[in-house]
């Protein structure tokens, strides 16, 4: 197509909109040719301009110079009047598309349509779920740093500090003397420590401790307001996943290389959820309490029972009506009221119909863990 010229005689007095094909059937863009009657012309872009591209329109005699000002019009609203026969934008926005004409004494052109395509922005989200994870994951993280320097492990044993022969001459009292048919005679106090021993005299006394504290530093931080999680993309709640598996690695003292470690197997023997069930659990729960009247008014208003018009086998399923369908599917569908109803409708009608708290956590989890992990 390269080179090829089409030629329009000076006799052809019809609007029409032209294109050139090649013979692969390639089509070019089309251009609208206006015949003008009139002695004035305003000269515009044919194809559309890009937000913040330079833009030029100017306007011709074809008979006659330009005497006096000559005025420009977008969508009939003068935009200049001055003796200059052209309109410069230096940078173009949405706001400048529209119909331009220009007049010159009781000259008219006719109206040209100029079309400015936007430049795509990326969306800003101002929600608020990726700087709760940040804090959450910095804040585990310190304390997992602090715990692993506790409890770094020694002497084959887990978890427990080696005692030096100085650190026990000073920290002991000299009227105290150790018995000498124990391999660890006693736990001693470093220097304004008063509330945590460096070392216990036996392991598994050191694995309940690391247990409780892991419980009570990393787990609890992991489950606190996780509800608002749900939905989020994978790599946001990876990074959830990488404090956990570091808890769990921590708690079963493991010496292999990270890389080596195949971590289900020790998810599975401690009874641990992945992070997504544990959400699943919390949001699970939230409507249990919701519908049996512990939990606040404001969550049992947002659940309503399955109730059908006539008798069918589902009236006694003891299901939950999802709201209607909104046109913001990806926040919309994080909503509890719309999390809540899906999530407990996917549970099997046992567990649904339990109304005792306890059992119905005992079911949920070991549903959730059997999916979690194919058992």
């Amino acid at each position: 197509m390269n080179g090829s010229t089409c030629n329009i005689d000076s006799f052809w007095q019809s609007d029409a909109v032209y294109w050139c094909e090649s013979g692969s059937g390639d089509f070019s863009n089309a251009v609208n040719v206006t015949i003008q009657k009139t002695d004035i012309i305003l000269v515009s872009p044919v194809h559309p301009v890009t937000e913040g591209d330079s833009v030029s329109l100017s306007c011709r005699l074809r008979r006659q110079t330009f005497e006096s000002n000559v005025f420009f019009y977008r969508n009939e609203k003068l935009i200049q009047n001055d003796t200059r026969r052209e309109l410069n934008i230096s940078a173009v926005s949405k706001s400048d598309e529209g119909f331009y004409k220009c007049q010159y004494s009781q000259q008219v052109s006719a109206q040209s349509w100029m079309s400015v395509n936007a430049v795509p922005r990326p969306e800003s989200s101002s929600s608020p779920v990726p700087l709760i994870v940040g804090l959450v994951c910095g804040i585990v993280l310190i304390i997992l740093l602090l715990l692993l320097y506790r409890y770094r492990p020694s002497k084959g044993s887990c978890c427990i500090r080696s005692n030096q022969s100085e650190s026990i001459n000073q920290d002991f009292d000299t009227n105290h003397v150790p018995n000498q048919n124990e391999t660890q005679p006693y736990s001693t106090l470093l220097h304004g420590d008063t509330s945590l021993y460096e070392s216990m005299r036996r392991p598994e006394d050191t694995e309940n401790s690391c247990k409780t504290a892991i419980h009570a530093f990393i787990t609890s931080r992991i489950d606190y307001c996780n509800n608002i999680l749900y939905g989020t993309p994978s790599k946001t709640l990876n990074k959830l996943e990488y404090i956990q598996n570091s808890a769990a690695r921590l708690l079963v003292c493991s010496s292999t290389p990270p890389p080596v470690i195949t971590l289900t197997p020790v998810l599975q023997n401690l009874h641990w959820l992945p992070v997504p069930q544990r959400i699943q659990f919390k949001i699970l729960l939230l409507t249990h309490k919701a519908l049996h009247n512990q939990a606040p008014s404001y969550l049992t208003d947002l659940l309503h029972r399955h109730n059908p018009s006539r008798s069918l086998r589902s009236s006694d399923a003891n299901l939950l009506t999802p709201p209607p369908w909104t046109k913001h599917r990806t926040w919309g569908n994080r909503a509890f009221s719309v999390a809540a109803p899906s999530l407990w409708n996917s549970l099997p009608k046992q567990i649904r119909d339990c109304t005792d708290l306890p059992a119905f956590k005992s079911l949920t989890k070991t549903h959730l863990f059997k999916i979690a992990f194919n058992v």
